[in-house]
């Protein structure tokens, strides 16, 4: 445990205790994970009774990349999950020779996060992208770049319905 792991558990406590609703940005399995860990060892580190918000609504801001086995955490946390589904349509292209294919079964899973209960905030991200409500609609839908080409470990089944892509 470091200094700056101690300062950010301190300060995620002190936010729950003062009602502050927080968002951290994680980009990656790793990352997701630390911050999962760190939101749960703030929740087991204040009692409920000493939460100004009995429920916070904390966010994890760029939870594309996902180990598996962590998924169900954002259920049994709380935790919202915030995707940019045009952010699929570009890492599609880059994603699996990076970090390998056994890697990408947690990438951009928005049905089994759906299905789990969780809930997704699936902004633009703009100016990154393009802020096109079209295109993040058909992302998460169609889940193939914008020539209709998807590629190995994109996991199709992870798609979501046309109605379940406007909630």
């Amino acid at each position: 445990i470091t200094t700056d792991t101690i300062a950010l558990r301190d300060m995620l406590e002190r936010a729950l205790r003062a009602g502050i609703q927080v968002e951290a940005h994680a980009i990656g399995d790793r990352a997701n994970r630390i911050v999962l860990d760190m939101y749960q060892a703030a929740f087991n580190a204040v009692p409920e009774s000493e939460r100004r918000i009995a429920n916070p609504r904390w966010r994890d801001e760029h939870s594309q990349i996902v180990n598996p086995a962590d998924l169900p955490r954002f259920k049994e946390l709380g935790i919202i999950a915030s995707m940019q589904p045009s952010h699929a349509i570009g890492d599609l292209h880059f994603v699996p020779s990076r970090i390998g294919l056994d890697r990408t079964a947690g990438s951009y899973a928005w049905k089994t996060l759906m299905d789990l209960g969780v809930p997704i905030a699936a902004g633009s991200d703009a100016p990154v992208e393009l802020g096109e409500p079209m295109i993040e609609f058909y992302a998460a839908v169609a889940r193939k770049d914008l020539q209709g080409r998807d590629g190995p470990g994109w996991h199709p089944e992870e798609a979501v319905s046309r109605n379940q892509a406007l909630l």
